[in-house]
C-alpha cells in the first residue's frame, strides 16, 4: 500500500512538471485606473504624484500641440514637438509619450512630418547633428569625414553653423 502511494506521487509530480511550461502569467492589476500628474506637488517620488481625482479634468487628456507645424526654420530645418507627462498629465505612469517631426525638405509639395510613439514617460531629444559635429569633448575631425564619406573641409562647414 504505501508503495502504491509513493508511485502515485511520483506519477502526480511528474505530470505536474511535464505541464509545467502551459503556467499561465501576467501582470497584476493597476492599484487605480488614472494617475493625472500632479506637478505642483511639492512630494518628491520617482515620477509624478497622482493628482487628487476630483481636480482632473479632460484638459489633463488632450494637447493640441501635435496638430500644429513646427517651426522648421534653423540650422537643422527640423523641429521636434514633445508630448509626454508635461503636456498631456494623463499619460503619467503609462510610460509612454509622442513626438511629432516636422521637417523642412521634402521630395513633394508639403512638408515633411512623422509622428513616433516612444516608450518613456519622460524622454529627452537628441539631435544627431549637434552630438557628432558640436560634440564636447569633440569628436576628431578624421572620424567624422571617415565616417561621413566627407572631406575635411565638409566637416570643418559643418562644425561652423554649430559653433
Amino acid at each position: 500500500m504505501a508503495n502504491r502511494m509513493i508511485y502515485f506521487t511520483l506519477g502526480l509530480f511528474l505530470l505536474i512538471c511535464c505541464y509545467s511550461d502551459r503556467v499561465m502569467a501576467g501582470d497584476s492589476d493597476p492599484l487605480q485606473d488614472f494617475c493625472v500628474a500632479d506637478e505642483e506637488s511639492k512630494v518628491l517620488v520617482n515620477g509624478f504624484v497622482c493628482k487628487d481625482p476630483m481636480q482632473v479634468s479632460a484638459d489633463d487628456f488632450f494637447f493640441r500641440g501635435l496638430g500644429q507645424a513646427g517651426n522648421t526654420d534653423n540650422d537643422v530645418g527640423s523641429n521636434v514637438t514633445m508630448a509626454n507627462v508635461k503636456q498631456i498629465p494623463g499619460l503619467n505612469t503609462l510610460g509612454i509619450s509622442l513626438v511629432r517631426i516636422d521637417y523642412a525638405q521634402n521630395v513633394g509639395h508639403e512638408n515633411g512630418v512623422a509622428i513616433s510613439a516612444l516608450s518613456s514617460q519622460l524622454p529627452g531629444v537628441q539631435t544627431i547633428a549637434n552630438s557628432l559635429f558640436a560634440a564636447d569633448p569633440p569628436l576628431p575631425d578624421s572620424v567624422l569625414a571617415k565616417a561621413f564619406r566627407i572631406t575635411q573641409e565638409v566637416v570643418d562647414y559643418i562644425q561652423k553653423k554649430f559653433a
